[in-house]
């Protein structure tokens, strides 16, 4: 039987790869949405929106993501990453919907010396952080049926991300200073699409869970750039290898504060829904290949 999913977000990194996948599952109807045609702060809006799709589904990919605007423009971050998402758990609970949303590595503080597990506390650093969390919250208080998964280290070919910033940057410098003392596991948005699309698809989900994903292996902001500049030099993306310097956080002061650690422990969500989830280096490479691909066709055509 065909389900109808109601995709917010469809123009951000995550919500552009949910419809890449898209394709691959012919009982799904996607509605993609972005904010130019609904607004989810608005709850009569997504109250008159919901009567009128009747989505079986909503993946909720929109978020306020820039973490050190953030920290200069809380009342945005919260109206996105808060009260628009308890809007959508109330219309959710209401209606029998079920909500997929998607949260972040930034709502732990880093103090941990291993990976972070779904019922470690919670104690952001940062606004986007804080933020996020109490979109969490606002889900666990409604309690609608949902599944909200915590990720970490976004990348993938679309839109802006470190690693098409790395990419850029080499084309232009010689030298690069990135962050040492950060860890944390990078993430495929590529592979997270994947993994959400196959959960509606094998499953007749109920009630409110959290899980972590990411890609597995650990690295810091530095190692992760170093990667993709090897990668991308061997697939010709970049001409040139800039020298890149590893630096501390106090070296690279940002406007909001980074946790040190902020690994996700994965294994509970790979024993539970079977799936093995695969190194980052992989999934990189997958990604770079993708640009590589896109920049002959460029220039070729």
């Amino acid at each position: 039987m065909n389900k109808k999913i109601l995709l917010t977000g469809a123009d951000g990194q995550l919500g552009q790869s949910i419809l890449r996948e898209s394709s691959k599952f012919p009982s799904f109807t996607f509605i993609p949405t972005d904010q130019h045609n609904l607004d989810i702060t608005n709850p009569q809006e997504v109250s008159n929106e919901l009567d009128k799709i009747k989505p079986d589904y909503i993946i909720n990919t929109a978020a306020y993501t820039n973490v050190d605007g953030a920290e200069s423009d809380y009342d945005t971050a919260l109206t996105i990453n808060s009260t628009a998402v308890n809007n959508l758990a109330v219309e959710c609970k209401k209606r029998g919907i079920f909500l997929v949303h998607y949260s972040t590595d930034y709502v732990f503080s880093g103090e941990k010396k291993g990976p972070y597990y779904i019922h470690d506390k919670c104690t952001p650093l940062n606004i986007y952080g804080k933020t996020k969390w109490l979109g969490e919250q606002a889900i666990v208080s409604v309690n609608p049926n949902a599944l909200i998964i915590r990720t970490s280290w976004i990348f993938s070919i679309f839109n802006t991300n470190f690693v098409k910033t790395m990419i850029n940057l080499a084309s232009k410098k010689e030298e690069l200073s990135i962050i040492k003392d950060q860890i944390g596991q990078p993430t495929s948005a590529h592979d997270l699409a994947s993994f959400t699309l196959n959960f509606l698809f094998q499953n007749q989900p109920t009630g409110l869970d959290t899980i972590h994903f990411s890609n597995k292996g650990i690295c810091s902001w530095h190692e992760f750039a170093s990667e993709i500049i090897y990668q991308s030099y061997n697939l010709h993306i970049v001409q040139k290898k800039p020298l890149i310097n590893a630096v501390t956080s106090e070296e690279y002061p940002q406007k909001a504060t980074r946790p040190k650690n902020s690994v996700l422990d994965i294994s509970d969500t790979e024993a539970r829904f079977n799936v093995n989830i695969r190194n980052w280096k992989d999934a990189l490479n997958d990604v770079l290949i993708l640009i590589s691909n896109a920049k002959q066709e460029t220039i070729d055509g």
